[in-house]
């Protein structure tokens, strides 16, 4: 342990000299502090205040790879590598600059706008210094952000990727939790991320980016697959507490037989510049099937079966992910600086995360099938944590479906469609389902944040959905009997159902309720708050359709 700590204070004093990008105007650093993915501390941001962008970084401070540094960085890795029996030309290793950034966890949705302008300016800035320098950068929020607070900084990510230095993945909405919400919600991540990239980049993301979700439900295979993804990354399982996933590299299918090729692999945050436990730890998880061989697994497999079905052969591509996330930054100069050393004796190549996954789909058929979940065995306390926005989340994507039944229903009878306001509800409520902010494990001051947007999006469903409705009932057209009052009542699901049907009505009074054909049905009259509510059981209405009922 003494000699591991000693080689890696010496490989940080090797670079302290070249570390550090210069200061912004402000005189604040390029990002605020913050803790590496996975780790249990990090610093709060700072406010959302439009700010200068970060000055060019100097060549001489973090451009300029020293001699005595390049050596130490390919000596100390050539080091590990044999003492793991291996050498450099065993392994194609490609370094992908890239920076997680969550929406929410310790800091608020207003700061995380800054944390994503600061780090992608500066990955800007050093494309202007490094030429060999790329960046890939995730959610398609993120990327709206930028183009509303920053349009001309959004303006030159594009030209970059146009240029093909800039790469978008992760085309989901933002990385959202991979558990809690319903289908239809994976769905509009989906819609709402892919839509985003295809209108300003010309183009769908290939890789969905789900790196930091506390575990991963079984139909996201269909999902991703069915909205243009082929591939899909995430670090998330090797958090696994009690058993190690089994593969690092595998065909992830999901009910209906859609398949996307899944990596999984550790961050690189110094001093951990190369995930080492990819060639000891997680060795086993990288073995190809045997020629020939089948293997079709899931949690109820034996672990005999799978040894069993695997060669002795491994997958030699690793991918090195670097840069400080969470609260964002992104890599600094002398990570990249490493990256570049390794690069320069042909022992990495400066890559994309597609270009990780051409290489990886070349033994795509000696891949073994996960035909299950992806479970974390971490976090376990994230269903029940912050309860009430679990149960606010159910009830708006209830009212969302209702609303979007009922409109789409008198779309077809010619009436407008509220196509644009939908669609800021839905990405605003999207963001509610970020991986940090629906799981309840943020800071209190998010759950502020989030009962207000709640409370916004809420409202703003109900007068879609009222608005719907006296639409409907200014197009039904019934002659109730005398005394009574015709009510309408719509079933937004795609079958039949009857059910309870509840409607304010006048205090001190007493109500019969009847269907079309006279027959008087049950009904119980209750108060709550002041105010009176009359409740019937409906008979069978059509789906998507509605029926009559009269009161008197």
């Amino acid at each position: 342990m003494k000699k591991m700590l000693l080689a890696l204070i010496i490989f940080a004093a090797a670079f302290t000299v070249s570390a550090q990008p210069g200061p912004v105007k402000d005189g604040s650093s390029p990002a605020e502090p913050v803790a590496a993915p996975g780790s249990e501390s990090a610093a709060a941001g700072s406010t959302a205040e439009a700010v200068p962008p970060p000055q060019p970084v100097s060549p001489s401070r973090s451009t300029v790879v020293r001699p005595a540094g390049a050596n130490f960085v390919t000596w100390y890795y050539e080091l590990k590598l044999k003492k793991r029996g291996l050498s450099p030309d065993d392994l194609c290793v490609h370094s992908i600059p890239q920076s997680h950034i969550d929406a929410a966890w310790r800091w608020r949705i207003k700061q995380t706008h800054r944390k994503v302008y600061r780090t992608w300016t500066q990955a800007l800035k050093y494309m202007e210094t490094r030429p060999e320098y790329t960046f890939s950068g995730s959610a398609p929020q993120y990327y709206e952000w930028l183009l509303q607070d920053h349009p001309e900084v959004f303006a030159e990510v594009v030209r970059r990727e146009k240029e093909g230095r800039w790469e978008i993945v992760g085309g989901s909405w933002i990385e959202p939790d991979g558990n809690l919400p319903d289908g239809e919600s994976f769905c509009r991540q989906r819609l709402e991320g892919q839509r985003f990239y295809l209108e300003h980049f010309g183009h769908i993301a290939d890789i969905e980016w789900m790196l930091d979700s506390f575990g991963y439900n079984r139909n996201l295979p269909q999902i991703v697959a069915r909205s243009g993804a082929k591939y899909m990354w995430t670090s998330k399982l090797v958090w696994n507490r009690e058993t190690i996933f089994p593969f690092h590299n595998f065909v992830w299918r999901g009910p209906d037989g859609s398949e996307v090729l899944t990596h999984i692999c550790p961050i690189s945050v110094v001093p951990n510049f190369f995930p080492t436990a990819e060639l000891d730890k997680y060795k086993a998880t990288r073995y190809l099937l045997k020629p020939g061989v089948s293997l079709v697994a899931n949690y109820a497999t034996d672990p005999k079966d799978i040894e069993a079905a695997l060669s002795s052969d491994w997958s030699n591509e690793v991918g090195v992910f670097y840069g400080l996330g969470d609260g964002g930054l992104g890599p600094r100069g002398f990570e990249i600086t490493i990256q570049e050393s390794l690069q320069s004796k042909g022992y990495a190549r400066p890559s994309f995360g597609i270009d990780l996954f051409r290489h990886l789909e070349e033994d795509k058929d000696r891949y073994p099938v996960w035909d299950d979940e992806m479970f974390l065995e971490y976090h376990h306390g994230v269903s029940t944590s912050q309860a009430w926005i679990k149960r606010a989340n159910r009830l708006t994507e209830q009212m969302l479906h209702s609303a979007e039944s009922l409109r789409a229903t008198l779309h077809v009878q010619g009436f407008s469609y509220p196509f644009a306001q939908l669609k800021e509800i839905w990405k605003l409520f999207l963001l509610q389902h970020f991986h940090d902010i629906l799981p309840g494990s943020s800071i209190p001051e998010v759950y502020d944040d989030a009962r207000q947007d709640f409370a916004r999006i809420q409202t703003a469903v109900r007068e879609i959905t009222n608005a719907g409705l006296l639409e409907l009932a200014r197009l039904v057209t019934v002659k109730p009997p005398k005394g009574a009052n015709g009510l309408v009542v719509y079933n937004a699901l795609a079958w039949p159902r009857a059910g309870l049907v509840t409607v304010a009505v006048q205090k001190g009074k007493w109500y019969r309720v009847t269907d079309g054909q006279g027959n008087e049905l049950p009904s119980e009259l209750t108060e709550k708050d002041g105010q009176s509510w009359l409740t019937f059981r409906s008979g069978v209405v059509p789906s998507m359709g509605y029926d009559t009922y009269f009161v008197s």
